[in-house]
């Protein structure tokens, strides 16, 4: 069975073209720097502790005054 079905882009050992394997190399190092950088933010925001949603969410309320929550 050397032929390929219809609905399939590629065969086993088809090759696709260059611009196609670029564009999904990009999307696998996308990929794997989501699982790299999205542990490494929990936990710096896990080490600075009441500031963690703020790290995780990339959201800053800019009405919040962080000198005003540190404790002396």
């Amino acid at each position: 069975m050397n032929t390929k079905p219809p609905n399939l882009t590629y065969g086993l050992e088809d090759t696709p073209p260059f611009p196609v394997n670029v564009l999904l190399g990009f999307q696998h190092a996308a990929l794997a720097l989501v699982f790299i950088v999205y542990p490494l933010m929990r936990l710096a925001a896990a080490l600075m502790g009441q500031y963690a949603d703020s790290v995780t969410t990339g959201i800053y309320n800019g009405k919040q005054d962080i000198s005003m929550h540190v404790d002396h």
